[in-house]
């Protein structure tokens, strides 16, 4: 399950620990699945960069991962 505060992670700590993400990112047509400032980048700037509504972001990306845990235990 992921942390209380995903808007606090970078792209990259998104990826790395819930690899499954990266379909919302690709549905947002966002461009930092495989970015070089990943590792810098945390979801609200990914937000604010891409003017994209954080709140409807988030849980995009906690559907997602909440999904796929749902897939394993099945």
């Amino acid at each position: 399950m992921p942390p209380g505060n995903l808007a606090e992670l970078t792209v990259d700590e998104v990826l790395t620990q819930w690899p499954q993400t990266a379909q919302v990112f690709r549905r947002y047509r966002l461009a930092c699945v495989g970015c070089a400032i990943g590792p810098y980048c945390d979801m609200d700037t990914v937000a604010d960069t891409y003017n994209i509504p954080m709140q409807q972001f988030l849980d995009d990306l906690y559907a997602a991962i909440q999904e796929s845990s749902q897939e394993d235990k099945n």
